[in-house]
């Protein structure tokens, strides 16, 4: 039975952004679970009115997102469901149902882990699918004995980082990393803002002081485990829009931003997180 289950972790969402994304799939999905990260009075203020195929699940707690995924993950299995899709709660699809159906597909025939295109990012490709380095997290699909057999997500990752160290794992499976260029996930990452650098006017990422600091510490932690180069690539590449958008930046949180890059890259170094096992 080609059957799918949906997690949907939340913590402290849009609202709209929230209904507009379960929506965008719930049709075409079997059951979709929506992990609450928040304690048992703020959860509250957050919920939608969600289709009969859905259902809020938690702990009353933020947990971090791998937890919760692999809390929705033994869910699944135990029901036997066949597929598996992770998403964010700022997720929006278009065209869920080619998406899936092309997905469905292709993980007949071979282990994979398949992600979506992503709307902000160019897309030069042809081929309905195309083999890429790592996929994010939101709207990643695969079946569920594929994710149990690599051990589903390493919960020494809080929030950040999850998607490639899950992908780094998976290829030392030999399972196959894809996107699909079918169907398109709208998908933001971080607050985009403009800035201008030495006169030249930069588009950069900008997040919390929390978040910068996960980014940080886990990418420096994953680089430590695989030695991946394009791990390191990325980390270089974010370091340097943090740094700018820190020095060009006039409000208040642009110093805690530099200094939580730092604390960031020095906890990632001095972490004893070990490659992660079934």
């Amino acid at each position: 039975m080609e059957n799918l289950c949906v997690a949907v972790i939340v913590y402290r969402p849009n609202k709209e952004l929230l209904k507009k994304n379960i929506y965008s799939f719930c049709e075409f999905a079997d059951k979709i679970l929506i992990w609450e990260n928040m304690d048992s009075l703020e959860k509250w203020d957050y919920r939608i009115d969600i289709p009969s195929n859905a259902s809020y699940i938690g702990e009353d707690a933020n947990i971090g997102i791998s937890k919760a995924l692999n809390k929705c993950l033994a869910i699944a299995n135990h029901e036997n469901y066949k597929y598996f899709m992770s998403m964010d709660q700022d997720s929006v699809w278009d065209n869920f149902d080619l998406y899936k159906k092309e997905s469905f597909k292709l993980i007949g025939n071979e282990e994979c882990l398949i992600g979506p295109t992503i709307s902000c990012k160019k897309n030069t490709h042809h081929d309905n699918f195309h083999s890429v380095k790592w996929i994010i997290t939101s709207g990643m699909l695969t079946s569920v004995r594929t994710l149990v057999k690599i051990g589903g997500y390493n919960e020494s990752f809080f929030v950040d980082t999850i998607d490639i160290e899950l992908c780094l794992r998976a290829k030392l499976y030999n399972v196959k990393i894809y996107t699909c260029n079918i169907g398109q996930l709208h998908q933001s990452f971080g607050e985009n803002k403009s800035f201008n650098i030495f006169g030249k006017k930069k588009n950069i990422q900008y997040y919390s002081p929390d978040r910068v600091f996960n980014i940080f510490k886990g990418n420096v932690i994953v680089y430590k485990l695989y030695k991946n180069p394009f791990n390191l690539k990325e980390l270089l590449v974010f370091f340097k829009s943090t740094f700018f958008a820190a020095i060009a930046n006039q409000d208040s949180l642009r110093w805690k931003r530099l200094s939580a890059m730092f604390k960031g890259i020095y906890a990632g170094i001095f972490s004893k997180t070990e490659k992660y096992h079934i």
